[in-house]
């Protein structure tokens, strides 16, 4: 009779052994690989934080610009109408001026009269002029 090889018996402690150990690589093996996806992740998320960053740094950088040119564009009106200003009051510092060596008593209030009325139309002048070039 021929006889039939039949392997001894595993003793279960060995199997167990066995068992856990296959557990414990597997678990390694998935714990990596999350350990691999979160890194992943987490890499994606500081390259987005930084773009967002950047893009908001860009985008104060140019509102600032604007702002400083919006800034001098009114400083240079201003600069403006105040030289034109200053141009009138010149001219009717000259005339009251010539107009003082010929006039006494009630002519010399009537000249500062005239002074005080040309400073309001200037002025009015110019603030018409500057809310028409800013609306």
């Amino acid at each position: 009779m021929a006889m039939v090889y039949r392997p001894p018996p595993l003793d279960p402690t060995a199997q167990t052994a066995i068992s856990v150990n296959a557990a414990k690589d597997d678990l390694r093996r998935e714990i990596t690989a999350s350990q691999d996806l979160l890194s992943a992740r987490m890499d994606g998320r500081d390259k987005l934080n930084d773009a967002q960053f950047k893009a908001s740094e860009d985008a104060a950088t140019k509102s600032e610009n604007r702002f400083d040119r919006q800034l001098n564009q009114i400083q240079e009106f201003i600069n403006a109408k105040t030289d034109g200003l200053d141009g009138k009051i010149n001219d009717l510092r000259d005339r009251l001026t010539t107009d003082e060596g010929r006039a006494t008593g009630v002519g010399k209030a009537g000249n500062a009269l005239y002074l005080i009325l040309a400073l309001i139309v200037a002025s009015i002048t110019a603030a018409v002029a500057f809310f028409r070039g800013h609306t």
